[in-house]
C-alpha cells in the first residue's frame, strides 16, 4: 500500500513497454499530475513494431539499458546509503537531469522516490538547509553548493 516513485515521465516518454514485451501484467501504476494526452499500442502491434523496425527497436533496448542501469544505481543505493545519502544523491540527479540547479520537488515526493518518510526527509533537507548546501522555497529548492552533497553521499557510505 505505500507509494513508491520510480520515475517521473515527461512529454513524448512511454510506458508498459515491459508488458507489452512479455505479455505479462504492468507491475506499477501511473499517476498524471496534470493532463496529460495519452497514446495506446496494443501488445501486438508494438512486438510488431520491433520485428520490422530495427530502429524502433534500438530505442526500446536503449530505454530499456537505461532502466535496468538506473535500478541497479537505486538497488545499490538503498542498500549503502543512509537515508541521507539517498536524498543528496536525488536531489542531484534530479538537478543534473534537467540540467538545472532548481527543482521543483515537495518532501512527499522525494519519500517516495528515495523510500523513506516525508518526516525524514524534511529533517534531512533542514539539515542541508542549515549546513548551506541547499535553499528552500514553497514546493522547490536550489541546490547551493553541490559538491558539498556529493560529500555528504560518499560519507554516508561508510555508516
Amino acid at each position: 500500500g505505500r507509494q513508491i516513485t520510480l520515475e517521473i515521465l515527461h512529454a513524448g516518454q512511454m510506458f508498459g513497454e515491459l508488458a507489452a514485451i512479455d505479455g505479462q501484467r504492468r507491475s506499477a501504476s501511473v499517476f498524471a499530475d496534470t493532463d496529460a494526452v495519452l497514446a495506446k499500442i496494443r501488445d501486438r502491434t508494438f512486438i510488431q513494431l520491433l520485428e520490422r523496425h530495427p530502429q524502433f527497436a534500438l530505442a526500446i533496448m536503449h530505454r530499456l539499458v537505461t532502466m535496468s542501469r538506473w535500478l541497479s544505481a537505486m538497488v545499490f543505493e538503498h542498500h549503502a546509503l543512509s537515508v541521507k545519502g539517498r536524498i543528496c544523491a536525488e536531489l542531484l540527479r534530479l538537478a543534473e537531469s534537467k540540467n538545472d540547479l532548481h527543482i521543483k520537488v515537495i518532501d512527499r515526493d522525494m519519500a517516495t522516490r528515495v523510500g523513506t518518510s516525508r518526516e525524514n526527509v524534511s529533517r534531512v533537507h533542514s539539515e542541508l538547509k542549515r549546513a548551506g548546501m541547499i535553499e528552500r522555497r514553497q514546493g522547490s529548492m536550489q541546490i547551493l553548493d553541490s559538491q558539498r552533497l556529493r560529500e555528504q553521499i560518499r560519507s554516508s557510505e561508510a555508516e
